[in-house]
């Protein structure tokens, strides 16, 4: 039986308040995600930690990051549709993927196009859907990808 907004916000709290808050003085502004049993996962990269999850934990995991109490849950991949390898993830944080890893290209690339794999790396290109079937091979499935100098748009 699935939860209610309101019991999942319920328990999101109680799975923060548990196994997140503790971990607020050392590693604040990090990621954790939490496995129902208590299992917890911790890092700096939104996206690698979401995947991370997801294979260890299933789909009962709950993302936070440290210090904010706003959780993101792991979705699956459906592989029968090649779109939806841009966006396995829709609920984290993109922006801060953005930032860390687009952001510096955009002096130079302003308007091109980038892919984002989950580890960082990146890969360039003037034509998204010539860049998309290239990321693929090169990224793997796990990528996102960005105009430069537009990160809230993706593509």
């Amino acid at each position: 039986m699935a939860l209610t907004n309101e019991e999942t916000l319920t328990w999101n709290d109680a799975l923060y308040n548990k196994y997140v808050r503790p971990l607020e003085a050392e590693h604040w502004g990090k990621f954790v995600a939490v496995a129902p049993d208590g299992r917890i996962m911790l890092g700096t990269n939104p996206y690698k930690i979401d995947i991370e999850a997801w294979n260890a934990f299933g789909d009962e995991a709950v993302m936070f990051e440290v210090g904010d109490r706003e959780s993101v849950k792991p979705a699956p991949i459906p592989r029968s549709n090649a779109k939806n390898a841009l966006s396995p993830r829709t609920s984290y944080p993109i922006i801060k993927l953005y930032e860390q890893y687009g952001k510096p290209l955009e002096d130079k690339h302003q308007g091109k196009f980038v892919a984002i794999a989950s580890d960082g790396r990146t890969l360039l290109g003037a034509d998204k859907d010539i860049l998309f079937n290239e990321a693929l091979k090169v990224l793997g499935n796990d990528i996102l990808i960005f105009e430069l100098g537009r990160p809230g748009r993706k593509e």
